[in-house]
C-alpha cells in the first residue's frame, strides 16, 4: 500500500473523529488499532470497540493513490505520527511496518509496527427496519434528552436513551422527554449517543437500519454502527410525563434563562463545597410573588438571591439540584423556562413555553436539612 498526501491534515481531521470507536482498555489489542484501507481509489478508516464501529471514507483530491492495500496500526501511534510531520507526506508499507515520511525531507519519517491481525470484523447488520431522518432533527432529539443520561456506571440499566415517538433519557432523578413526531423506534447506549453527537453532520439526511445492530449512514458515506440495547424506558415512564402534564400545579414559575445562569451559576461555588456535608440540593422558595434561591453550608457560608421571574399560585418551598437546573438552560436555547410545582415532595415538571414537545420531570428532595455543624467554641 502506498499513498501520497499533500497535507497531513487531510488524514488527521477524520482520524480525530475515529477516536469514538477505538477502545482505550481493550481485552484484544487489535481493538486499540485503526484500519487504513485503500480500495477502488478510496482511502478510508475503520475502527471498532466490539460494541460500536465507525467507518469514514476520506474524499479528497489531495490524496494520490499509488498502490492499494490495507493495514492495521495502533491508533495512538498513528495520531502521533501524523501530528508531528508537516506538509506533504507519503504513507507506505514494508513487510512489518507502516512508514509515514515527509515528501520534502526524506530524513523525517515515522515507523509503526503492523498489528498481527490484519483485519477488524465489521458488524453484520441484518436488513431491518429502515428509516430516514434529517441530521438536524436527529441532532435536535438527542440534544434535548441526552443531557439527562447517567454519567457513571452505578445504574447500567439507565445508561442509554430511547429514540421514538416520545424520546426519553433519564438518570433516576430526572427524566427528559422530547416529542418530534418521528417513526423511529430504537434504543442507544450512552457510548453510542456520544459517538453520534461527534460524527453527526450539520445537514443532509441520515439513514437508519434498525435491528439487533443499528446502522447510521450519512450522505458522505460515513457509517456508525452500534449494538442495540434493551428498552431502558418502559411505557410507564411515558405515563408519568402524561400524568404530570395533565395535573393542576399549585404554582407555575416563568423564569428567564439569563436569571437562572446568574443565580445558579453563583451558587455553584457553595454547592461544590456543600456535597461533602451531604447538602447536594438548594432551597427554591416562592413567597409573596418573589422566588428566592438559598443555601447554607457549614464552615463555608450562606448564599441567597432572587430570581428574575414571575409565578402564579400558592407559595412553595422545594429543594432542587442546582446542576440539574443549569443543564436545562443549556438545552432549552430559549429566553424563558416554565417550572410547574405540585408539592414539596412531587417532582417538578419543566418545559419550554415555545416548544410543547420538550418536558423534563425533575425530582426534588424532602425539605429537611442536616443539622448544622457547631464550632467547639460555642459549647
Amino acid at each position: 500500500m502506498k499513498i501520497l498526501v499533500k497535507s497531513q491534515f487531510v488524514l488527521f481531521e477524520p482520524l480525530r473523529t475515529m477516536s469514538v470507536a477505538v477502545s482505550t482498555r481493550p481485552v484484544v489489542p487489535e481493538l486499540s488499532c485503526i484500519k487504513l484501507e485503500v480500495k477502488d481509489g478510496v482511502v478510508s478508516y475503520f475502527a471498532t470497540t466490539g460494541f460500536l464501529s465507525l467507518y469514514i471514507p476520506i474524499n479528497s483530491d489531495d490524496i494520490e493513490v499509488v498502490e492499494p492495500g490495507s493495514v492495521l496500526v495502533n491508533y495512538d501511534l498513528f495520531v502521533a505520527a501524523l501530528s508531528s510531520i508537516e506538509g506533504p507526506i507519503s504513507l507506505y508499507t514494508t513487510d512489518k511496518n507502516l512508514m509515514v515520511s515527509s515528501v520534502e525531507n526524506k530524513k523525517v519519517s515515522r515507523r509503526m509496527p503492523l498489528a498481527i491481525i490484519d483485519n477488524l470484523p465489521k458488524p453484520a447488520v441484518i436488513s431491518g427496519t429502515t428509516r430516514t431522518i434529517s441530521a438536524e432533527n436527529l441532532r435536535d432529539i438527542i440534544n434535548h434528552v441526552s443531557f439527562a443520561a447517567i454519567k457513571d456506571g452505578s445504574r447500567p440499566e439507565l445508561r442509554g436513551a430511547y429514540i421514538g415517538d416520545m424520546s426519553m433519557c433519564g438518570d433516576g432523578s430526572r427524566l427528559a422527554c422530547y416529542t418530534l413526531g418521528t417513526d423511529i423506534d430504537m434504543t442507544m447506549s450512552a457510548e453510542a449517543i456520544s459517538a453520534l453527537q461527534q460524527v453527526m453532520p450539520e445537514d443532509g439526511d441520515v439513514q437508519l437500519n434498525i435491528d439487533n445492530w443499528v446502522s447510521v449512514k450519512f450522505a458522505d458515506g460515513t457509517e456508525l454502527c452500534f449494538a442495540g440495547t434493551t428498552d431502558v424506558f418502559p411505557e410507564s415512564a411515558k405515563s408519568i410525563v402524561e400524568a404530570l402534564s395533565s395535573k393542576v400545579a399549585s404554582a407555575v414559575i416563568n423564569v428567564t434563562t439569563k436569571s437562572i445562569t446568574r443565580v445558579f451559576g453563583g451558587v455553584s461555588v457553595y454547592t461544590e463545597k456543600a456535597i461533602k456535608f451531604g447538602i447536594a440540593y438548594i432551597e427554591l422558595k416562592g413567597e409573596s410573588g418573589h422566588v428566592y434561591v438559598k443555601t447554607e453550608v457549614p464552615s463555608v457560608g450562606m448564599f441567597e438571591d432572587e430570581l428574575d421571574c414571575a409565578y402564579i399560585g400558592d407559595d412553595f418551598n422545594v429543594l432542587v439540584s442546582p446542576q440539574h437546573i443549569m443543564d436545562l438552560v443549556d438545552v432549552a436555547k430559549t429566553e424563558n423556562i416554565e417550572i410547574r410545582i405540585f408539592s414539596s415532595l412531587d417532582p417538578l415538571l419543566v418545559s419550554d413555553p415555545t416548544n410543547d414537545g420538550w418536558k423534563v420531570v425533575q425530582s426534588v428532595m424532602a425539605n429537611s436539612r442536616p443539622q448544622e455543624v457547631v464550632d467547639n467554641d460555642d459549647f
